[in-house]
């Protein structure tokens, strides 16, 4: 079982102050691009380049994905590839105080959150080792950049001939709905909403609200990416939907302000879903 207290350490760290809104090119994200690597090191996943570092420049900008991987233990599923992120960079600090004094968007909610729960997960898996297929555990730069560091992994990835079954993508997962249950944004191009709910032996993934926000949070997270590179399942799992966090993209993201305990139970509901996906002896969850 995911520990709290270990969710709330590392929202704690990358939302907090010291890291001034983790904007790509800054002290800040590499602060968090730092702890990431250690946080996979000591978790005994090796990188999957030379380094856990993607380097990617933009604009004048260097800065680097996080790219751990875990080897599957099925001779011939290794083969195959699941990419599982989130993005870790956030946009930094704001021209003005508020009337608070505060200047920097700490983003907890975006997308600490999402990081907490990918580095779980990666912890997890390390620690049982009951993945058939391999893993990638991936933290992007620039998603609120144009997902600059997504696109530029994911057709790095295309060019070295990766075979990859799905992506998962963890975005904003600080606050509970109120039927406690998790979005799938996407949900119209495969079956990942009947194939997760099999593997959790009850509801509790739901297509999202029709409309635009799932456009804005399918076409423009991460899991986008790796979907036009591939063509394979590519989700995002979220529980935003803009009435129940106000706080966007705003100074007030900070962690006081979200559910840990919520954050929580999401990763340990979906932990044996993940584990039943990355070892099935079929590609189960496959596009409409």
């Amino acid at each position: 079982m995911v520990n709290e207290q270990s969710v709330k350490e590392t929202i704690g760290f990358l939302s907090g102050d010291k890291l001034k809104g983790r904007k790509p090119g800054t002290p800040g994200i590499e602060l968090a691009a730092g702890y990431l690597e250690t946080k996979l090191m000591d978790a005994g996943i090796p990188p999957y380049f030379k380094s856990y570092r993607d380097a990617i420049s933009y604009e004048g900008i260097d800065t680097c994905n996080i790219v751990g991987c875990l080897e599957g233990r099925d001779p011939l599923l290794k083969n195959e590839y699941v990419v599982i992120g989130a993005h870790y960079d956030h946009i930094g600090t704001a021209l003005a105080a508020d009337s608070k004094g505060d200047i920097i968007f700490n983003g907890a909610n975006d997308n600490a959150s999402g990081v907490a729960a990918v580095l779980e997960l990666a912890k997890y898996f390390a620690s049982n080792k009951n993945n058939y297929r391999s893993i990638l555990f991936c933290f992007f730069t620039a998603e609120e950049y144009d997902k600059r560091g997504s696109i530029h992994l994911a057709e790095k990835l295309q060019q070295q001939g990766l075979t990859l079954y799905m992506m998962l993508n963890f975005e904003m997962i600080g606050m509970p709905l109120e039927d406690g249950l998790v979005y799938m944004t996407g949900f119209r191009k495969s079956n990942i909403i009947e194939k997760f709910n099999e593997y959790a032996g009850k509801t509790f993934f739901r297509r999202i609200m029709p409309g635009s926000i799932d456009v804005f949070l399918n076409m423009d997270s991460d899991n986008h990416s790796f979907f036009k590179k591939f063509k394979v399942p590519a989700h995002t799992a979220t529980t935003f939907n803009r009435q129940n966090y106000i706080f966007y993209h705003n100074l007030d993201d900070e962690m006081e302000n979200i559910d840990v305990a919520n954050i929580t139970r999401i990763i340990n509901e979906m932990l044996p879903v993940i584990a039943t996906m990355v070892s099935t002896k079929d590609k189960e969850i496959i596009l409409r």
